[in-house]
């Protein structure tokens, strides 16, 4: 019984996290070690359904207008949970284990993992358009990352 309600707890979690959701992810671990409270954008599910890609966001400041076809500028305001002018950049994507997603949401600390909204579709649409147009992207992924959830 304990199994199966796990399994509709994590069904559920899956349900709230749809392509364009926006966490905030406590300690973030970053690729050099460190960790950082960083916003990630659920793009789609890697592989299979036990991880997912993501892109993780940058402050507008530590960025230089170098190669634009690489990220999107999000306005300071233009989304309420951005409150600094924001950088999302395609090149950033990773796949992050669902269980950790999962075991970081449902901890009894609910700061660790929240969901603090949505992307837009317009934007959904600008991040898309930058994916299949980069050439720092494999082919392979492209097709993983921008197949709608749920497609065959």
């Amino acid at each position: 019984m304990i199994d199966s309600q796990n399994n509709y707890k994590e069904q559920l979690f899956k349900l709230q996290i749809p392509r364009g959701t926006v966490l905030l992810f406590k300690d973030f671990p970053l690729s050099d070690g460190e960790k950082k409270n960083k916003y990630i954008i659920i793009l789609n599910r890697c592989h299979e359904d036990n991880s997912y890609f993501v892109l993780t966001t940058s402050n507008k400041r530590n960025y230089h207008d170098h190669f634009p076809e690489r990220y999107l500028v999000i306005q300071k305001g233009e989304l309420k949970f951005f409150r600094e002018e924001t950088i999302i950049d395609i090149t950033s994507i990773d796949c992050i284990l669902l269980n950790s997603l999962y075991q970081r949401y449902l901890k009894q600390n609910p700061s660790s993992l929240q969901i603090v909204g949505a992307l837009p579709s317009q934007m959904i649409d600008l991040l898309d358009d930058l994916i299949s147009k980069s050439d720092n992207i494999s082919m392979k992924h492209k097709k993983i990352v921008l197949k709608k959830f749920g497609a065959e």
